[in-house]
């Protein structure tokens, strides 16, 4: 029979025998759970030495008598040296060694510091018996009651922590190292949210580099608390910590982390490295020169249909329409890209519904100083004498953001009072304060002066008339088929070998960050080739469309 069934015959009826054996051998309880410990280790320690055995319990029994000895032999070598008599005269007898003394205190609480720190980086359960038993002096018996577990629990824990600790105590003595410095370099992502991040966005939990760390370590394979922490250099009740705040993220509902069935933690988001991020966005970059070919002849053949739209305005211009279009152009051709992938090459795969769904990529510097383009919306009602009014704001590197979701309108005098000019407000009906209010909108591109008439200058139109400006791109659809077919085929590759099985449900997302580069590309053609304007100081009218009720 092989050792390794040793293993297979501890139970608790057995530890429980085993503590029995140790404690009538003993004279205190904490020295029967150090004897119960070592004869544990030495039996696992056999069990992996290979070899072959009569009877398991008999082999068992044996290497408990052989420390049992070992222990008898080191108590017998104490009580020798020990010595009696009255206090005062064996005291008396001790020569002056204050110098060697302090050197001993000195090593003590060195090693001392060693253990403790030790412990810090015990998980929870082998930590909370450590410190209990050793530190605060409770019995097995206590620990049990107060943890909820069985007093052969206790003592396995306490069999397992003592010599992961002992052991990493030699190691530091034997290098000198104290502990493990904590070095965090500086870890950046590049993060975008799909949805309404009111409902709660777990990157709100990601703010520290410690955070981020955890993150990357738990990127894609599950890692335990414990590997992270001796990783990291970090406590286990840091990290503990941690992994909890970020497995339930802001809203309780929807982490960053997500905690296996075996107690591991992985990420719960797409999150790319460098050499992903330009893999993806390089199978679109080989085909911007086609769609952007594709979208100048549009525009051009179709700029009066693009003008005929009934915007509020009343001097709605080219180059404002072109900003609100130019989106949606680009989002034409990945909406190919994305229908495809659906349809041809993963239609088995369920997506994941939430309200808001974070995802990115690793940067370790800025390369190019842009990350496509955002749109954020805000909603009203009531106010500017409309019964319901949206706010679209769109922002890239080349223009700004007037406003992010979550902005309160009603707070807003500036935009209020570009909400109230879309049919004109005479200059003399404004006291020194509105005057002031829209000198602020005219510098920020939210109304322009036509004499004595302030009007809105971004872009207005009907909330029922928001879909014909997305008809008319989708004119473009047919020119896109055969490179949106390429583009689909690579980035289904990509996924299938890059995309953990449990992140499948967002697999879409990947073509989101892939596809954040057209937009870049084909702004920069539309400018060069005079069909955009961009505002001088990065901000104005442009990329501002309010829909109205």
């Amino acid at each position: 029979m092989q050792k390794t069934e040793l293993l297979n015959i501890i139970d608790e009826r057995l530890i429980d025998r085993l503590y029995q054996y140790c404690y009538a051998r003993t004279s205190y309880s904490f020295e029967a759970q150090e004897l119960c410990s070592d004869i544990l280790y030495a039996v696992v320690r056999s069990s992996h030495s290979g070899g072959d055995m009569d009877s398991p319990e008999s082999y068992f029994w044996g290497i408990a008598h052989k420390i049992y000895a070992d222990f008898c032999r080191r108590r017998s070598e104490r009580e020798a040296h020990a010595v009696t008599g009255d206090a005062e005269d064996v005291l008396g007898l001790v020569p002056d060694t204050s110098e060697l003394a302090a050197a001993e205190r000195e090593e003590d609480e060195r090693l001392l510091g060693n253990i403790l720190s030790r412990i810090t980086f015990l998980s929870r359960a082998y930590r909370d018996v450590m410190v209990g038993f050793y530190l605060e002096g409770k019995s097995t018996a206590c620990l049990s009651t107060e943890l909820h577990i069985s007093e052969s629990a206790v003592r396995q824990r306490l069999f397992a922590a003592r010599n992961d600790v002992r052991n990493e105590v030699k190691k530091m003595s034997e290098t000198k190292i104290i502990q493990k410095p904590m070095t965090l370099e500086k870890l950046d992502f590049k993060q975008w949210g799909m949805g309404n991040p009111q409902d709660g966005c777990p990157w709100q939990l990601c703010e520290r580099q410690l955070s981020r760390h955890v993150l990357w370590l738990c990127r894609n394979k599950p890692a335990t608390a414990k590997a992270v922490s001796d990783e990291l250099g970090v406590p286990m009740p840091y990290i503990e910590e941690e992994l909890e705040l970020q497995v339930c993220g802001e809203n309780g509902r929807y982490g960053t982390l997500r905690k296996t069935d075996s107690g591991k933690y992985v990420t719960n988001f797409i999150l790319l490295d460098e050499g992903e991020i330009r893999e993806v966005r390089q199978i679109y970059k080989d085909c911007i020169p086609m769609v952007c070919d594709v979208v100048v002849k549009y525009i051009e053949a179709h700029r009066e249909e693009y003008m005929s739209l009934p915007y509020l305005n009343k001097m709605p211009t080219f180059n404002l329409i072109m900003w609100q279009s130019v989106k949606g152009m680009s989002a034409v051709f990945t909406c190919i890209v994305e229908k495809k992938l659906k349809e041809k090459y993963f239609p088995d795969i369920r997506e994941e519904k939430r309200p808001y769904t974070v995802f990115g990529y690793r940067k370790s510097e800025e390369r190019d100083g842009w990350w496509g383009m955002g749109r954020d919306i805000i909603e009203a009602e009531a106010l500017g004498g409309y019964k319901r009014i949206s706010l679209q704001n769109i922002y890239m590197n080349k223009l700004k953001a007037h406003f992010r979701c979550g902005h309160d309108i009603y707070r807003d005098a500036v935009l209020i009072m570009a909400i109230r000019a879309v049919e004109g407000i005479s200059v003399k009906e404004l006291d020194e304060k509105g005057k002031e209010i829209a000198a602020k909108a005219i510098e920020c591109g939210y109304l322009y002066r036509d004499e004595d008439m302030l009007y809105t200058k971004f872009l207005v139109g009907r909330r029922q008339d928001e879909g014909r400006l997305r008809d008319i791109n989708k004119g473009m659809v047919s020119a896109f088929e055969e490179t949106a077919d390429r583009v689909a085929e690579q980035l289904a590759g990509f996924i299938r070998k890059n995309i953990p099985e449990h992140l499948m449900g967002d697999y879409l997302f990947v073509n989101t960050l892939a596809g954040d580069s057209v937009i870049n590309y084909l702004v920069d053609t539309l400018v060069e080739k005079g069909l955009l304007t961009l505002p001088s100081d990065g901000i104005g009218a442009e990329g501002m469309w309010m829909l109205v009720e």
